[in-house]
C-alpha cells in the first residue's frame, strides 16, 4: 500500500490562495464562509482535512 506525499511550499500556498481570491472576487461570490478560515484554506490549498490529521 503506497502513500502519497503532497510538498507545499510557502510560495506555493500564497499562489493558490491568491489564485483563489481572485476567482471569488471574479465570482463576486465566496466559495466558503469567510467566517470558517481553516475551511477556505482547506479548500483553496486543495488539501482534504482527512490527509493533515495524522
Amino acid at each position: 500500500m503506497g502513500m502519497k506525499i503532497k510538498f507545499l511550499t510557502l510560495h506555493t500556498v500564497a499562489v493558490k490562495m491568491y489564485k483563489y481570491f481572485i476567482r471569488e472576487s471574479n465570482r463576486e461570490k465566496l466559495y466558503q464562509s469567510i467566517s470558517n478560515p481553516e475551511q477556505r484554506t482547506m479548500h483553496a490549498t486543495t488539501l482534504c482535512q482527512k490527509k493533515t490529521h495524522v
